[in-house]
């Protein structure tokens, strides 16, 4: 990432849209991938699968969380909330990056919850 902070780049931009997308990935594969598994998982009463679907997808949207925090600490010193720069946007969308992939983790969490649970009913 740009440590200059004289503007951002490409790579920077690149990133950040990557953190952004994180969680969604994360949560769009715990959802697709364990309602695809379910059923062999029930058959063979065993979990375990579920919750490996829901670990990945639980680190992907702590990775976008981290990249997403990662952008919005280096922004802090020198955007403004009401500016107009590249830079300002930046530290917007890091900043809903960041809390948009802690809610999903947090989703992620209270569905393993409930697969530990209830898993087969």
């Amino acid at each position: 990432m740009d440590t200059t902070l004289q503007g951002t780049n490409d790579i920077d931009l690149a990133w950040l849209l990557a953190a952004f997308a994180a969680g969604p990935a994360g949560w769009a594969l715990t959802q697709g991938a364990g309602y695809a598994i379910v059923k062999p998982a029930c058959a063979s009463q065993s979990g375990f699968l579920l919750g490996i679907i829901a670990l990945i997808g639980l680190m992907a949207a702590g990775a976008g969380a981290w990249l997403a925090w990662r952008r919005l600490s280096s922004l802090r010193a020198v955007a403004v909330e009401n500016g107009g720069r590249d830079i300002d946007r930046s530290y917007f969308l890091a900043a809903v990056a960041t809390g948009m992939n802690m809610l999903i983790a947090l989703l992620i969490i209270t569905t393993m919850a409930s697969q530990l649970w209830s898993r087969c009913e």
